[in-house]
């Protein structure tokens, strides 16, 4: 069974499928099973047992632990990525001192260097351009008298953190894409699931009150019947 701890905002759909887990036991419970199978198909129930399988419960390879590893793996992307933003940006800030340190006066060559530009940095998206515009500037500026070593980590900086970036994209994206895959598999979980329940709400009604076992069995209130 996997943690709905591990699942972050996605708990609600492990509940789901914990809800579904109740329902099916209950379906294939001897003591109602005959019942159940006047009113559905077997093949809901089978169904039903296949897709929790594939969302949760088959041990080597299940939804649950998709979403799981690769939410752990885009976290591990995100704070690599970050790293390196840092490195990149204190690359960039040191190319920015020496340039302004040089053109104190010279508004068209600061500006060049974006030497005041606001929010530099803090667009991932503009990033790119501005740093490689930025180094490729002081590689041919002769006048400022970069350190060559200067240069050549500052490129290596924003190589690193290019390949970073789209490494923590890719991830993100497998992330998103096994949220949706898991939640793609809930929903006819939760489809099958109600039409037992339906099924189990006209055989084991409110009245008598010895049905309240039975009804809490497969997820029913014991006391009134299933909303529609």
């Amino acid at each position: 069974m996997q943690d709905g701890r591990k699942l972050g905002h996605h708990k609600s759909l492990l509940d789901d499928i914990q809800t579904g887990r109740g329902v099916l036991a209950a379906a294939n419970n001897p003591d109602y099973g005959a019942g159940i199978l006047t009113r559905v198909k077997p093949a809901v129930i089978t169904r039903l047992d296949g897709n929790l399988k594939t969302a949760a419960d088959d041990p080597d390879k299940n939804l649950c632990k998709d979403v799981i590893n690769t939410k752990k793996a885009a976290a591990v992307a995100t704070q690599e990525e970050s790293g390196l933003y840092d490195d990149l940006m204190a690359a960039l800030r040191l190319i920015q001192k020496a340039a302004g340190d040089t053109y104190k006066k010279d508004k068209a060559r600061r500006a060049a260097y974006l030497i005041g530009k606001k929010d530099f940095g803090d667009n991932r998206a503009t990033l790119e351009v501005d740093a490689s515009a930025i180094i490729a500037l002081a590689k041919s500026d002769t006048t400022v008298g970069f350190l060559p070593a200067d240069l050549t980590s500052a490129q290596t900086a924003l190589d690193d953190w290019k390949q970073a970036n789209s490494d923590q994209q890719a991830a993100q994206d497998n992330y998103s894409h096994a949220v949706q895959a898991l939640r793609d598999i809930v929903a006819p979980i939760n489809d099958d699931r109600r039409t037992i329940q339906a099924a189990a709400d006209i055989l084991y009604p409110v009245k008598p009150a010895s049905n309240a076992p039975t009804r809490r069995a497969f997820g029913l209130p014991p006391n009134r019947p299933m909303k529609v």
